[in-house]
């Protein structure tokens, strides 16, 4: 089954056109999604949002929605999930904006799209000779095998409970790489007195 048959794929905002000042006489002021903002495990990066001010109120085809999947056209070609905490964000045009229909479950989707397997078919795709990019029909045309909804939701219970598994021992790694360095700190501490 191809990406195009169960979701819609569209480019988003050329910045540029739409960008006003904030000493213009009407203004509005969004949060945009930036390349930096895209994690590999599927979550937007919050803090690496950017400012952007408009010199007209922006359509909605242009905002985040709840459930839309984001997917950087420049390589990596990591994919994000939009959650009710990433709503009404500018997409620019260096990112591919999906919506899907009900025969797709988004973070499913998402963790699909970030696979080895799927980012090594994206980069074969990507063209260019400075910067590698995919093209939004070449992304439509990636063929994916789509198992049930049922299936699809519990594989993503499975994957969000591995991701929390990965970020406890991230977690527990840093304290202990901490630890171990106030123990040091406090043996080379003692000794110098």
């Amino acid at each position: 089954m191809r990406l195009k048959q169960f979701a819609e794929i569209r480019t988003g905002l050329v910045l540029s056109r739409k960008k006003g000042d904030v000493h213009d006489d009407e203004y509005y002021k969004y949060s945009v999604v930036t390349l930096k903002a895209f994690h590999q495990n599927g979550k937007l990066i919050s803090e690496n949002l950017d400012t952007y001010i408009a010199h007209e109120k922006l359509s909605d085809r242009y905002l985040t929605k709840k459930g839309d999947i984001l997917i950087r056209l420049r390589e990596p070609n990591h994919a994000v999930v939009i959650t009710q905490n990433d709503t009404g964000l500018v997409v620019p045009s260096l990112v591919a904006h999906l919506k899907v229909d009900e025969s797709a479950d988004c973070e499913f989707l998402t963790y699909y799209l970030n696979s080895k397997a799927i980012q090594k078919k994206l980069q074969k795709e990507a063209k260019g000779t400075r910067i590698s990019m995919i093209k939004t029909k070449d992304l439509a045309e990636l063929e994916l095998i789509l198992p049930p909804l049922e299936k699809q939701k519990k594989i993503v219970t499975l994957l969000q409970l591995a991701n929390q598994e990965i970020d406890l021992l991230e977690t527990l790694k840093t304290e202990k790489t901490n630890y171990k360095n106030e123990i040091l700190d406090m043996i080379i501490n003692q000794g110098n007195q």
